[in-house]
């Protein structure tokens, strides 16, 4: 109970759980023995039977009447043996005149309170309730509703409704940045996972961890909302972390992944690594860096031929790119241009009437302006940086102009 916060974590993470319930003979032995004799043999128990959760079924049978003045005692030593070994608690209880009871008894341990309703529909439906959480949730009632493979799916009335599931392949994406919301919409449209994109809101992240996305892109200042982090990573969900400093060092990076994140980027992320750390957290691909199936050109083109065109085939093809564009009072000719390009696929054109040189960067980012700023004044020194388009900004099948 100590890390059961959110309604989508109440089993997430737990790749096998054992249930402990009442056996015929407890009454008799605990007779002879005494409450605090198999308290103390329950507390081990917990602490050695094998899975890493732990489900008290039915909690109001380990109680007769008058052993209910021992119910935060034991309460109070499970959930501690739990604690220690790093196990999740869990307790069902059955909703009688007893319920209330027992909750006033143990509320200081209770994170979550949910109430599941007889099966509706078969076996495949049952009502969820919301009665209490630690963490505000912006909605009280859910479906628990079976699945494929007999997993089950907690759903709100809105993701019944566009029959969407947990097995839609959601990237949670938490950020405010407009310009990062644009290109991971851009990147991701045509792959098998939607993109949600959230503030750092901690009612809202609560309410979105419940469907248990593949990944979760963390974008914000980690102060936030770092208690909700480190229950996303207790109940292993997948974080990504992007840094708001544009440099992040190795120990960062360490530090990060000792806690439990996938991994740390800085601000200014180089795409390459981006789709790297995603690729291997879905084990599936998204997007091909390398361009494969397009043949590389000339880098070297003029503003009025070939240029365009060029830029046309990576936009059909909705591949990532940037096009800087500067005023290069320096560079007279395409010719004094050519000692710009140096990567596959990068492109240069300079138009001599407005002495403007635009350079096509495949897979840069506009947040990656340096680099390409580096180069172009290595060649003029009063290069001026006029503008930066994005692949997002363009759209398939109408002609280039930039």
């Amino acid at each position: 109970m100590d890390q059961t916060r959110i309604l989508a974590s109440s089993f997430s993470g737990c790749e096998s759980f054992e249930i402990l319930y009442v056996k015929p003979d407890w009454r008799l032995r605990k007779r002879d023995l005494g409450f605090n004799y198999l308290i103390d043999d329950l507390q081990q128990a917990v602490e050695h039977v094998p899975g890493d959760a732990i489900i008290l079924h039915r909690i109001e049978e380990f109680f007769e009447v008058q052993d209910r003045i021992h119910i935060e005692l034991f309460i109070s030593a499970v959930t501690s043996a739990a604690k220690q070994v790093g196990k999740k608690l869990f307790i069902t209880l059955q909703h009688d005149e007893a319920h209330q009871l027992y909750l006033e008894q143990v509320e200081r341990y209770v994170d979550l309170e949910l109430l599941v309703e007889k099966p509706v529909n078969g076996i495949d439906t049952r009502e969820v309730t919301v009665l209490y959480s630690s963490l505000p949730v912006q909605q009280s009632n859910f479906s628990l509703v079976r699945k494929a493979l007999g997993h089950f799916a907690l759903q709100t009335s809105a993701d019944m409704s566009t029959e969407e599931s947990v097995d839609s392949g959601k990237i949670l994406l938490i950020s405010q940045d407009t310009a990062l919301v644009n290109n991971l919409t851009y990147l991701l449209r045509d792959s098998d996972f939607s993109l949600k994109v959230i503030a750092p809101s901690v009612a809202e992240i609560v309410h979105q961890l419940i469907s248990r996305p593949e990944l979760i892109i963390f974008a914000a200042a980690e102060s936030e909302t770092a208690e909700l982090m480190r229950i996303a990573r207790d109940n292993h969900l997948k974080v990504l972390r992007i840094s708001t400093e544009g440099y992040v060092r190795k120990l960062d990076r360490l530090q990060a992944s000792q806690k439990g994140y996938l991994d740390l980027l800085e601000r200014n992320f180089y795409l390459e690594d981006f789709v790297l750390v995603v690729e291997r957290a879905l084990r599936t691909r998204i997007y091909d860096t390398s361009f494969s199936e397009l043949p590389e050109e000339t880098p070297y083109l003029d503003c009025k031929r070939g240029f365009f065109e060029r830029v046309q085939t990576f936009v059909d093809n909705g591949l990532c790119f940037s096009i800087f564009s500067f005023r290069t009072p320096g560079i007279t000719c395409l010719e004094n241009a050519q000692v710009l390009a140096g990567r596959p696929y990068d492109m240069v054109c300079y138009d001599e009437y407005s002495h403007t040189l635009k350079f096509f960067a495949a897979n840069l980012l506009a947040h990656n302006a340096a680099l390409v700023e580096r180069k172009v004044l290595a060649s003029d020194p009063d290069a001026e940086l006029l503008a930066i388009q994005e692949a997002h900004e363009f759209r398939a099948g109408i002609p280039v102009e930039c």
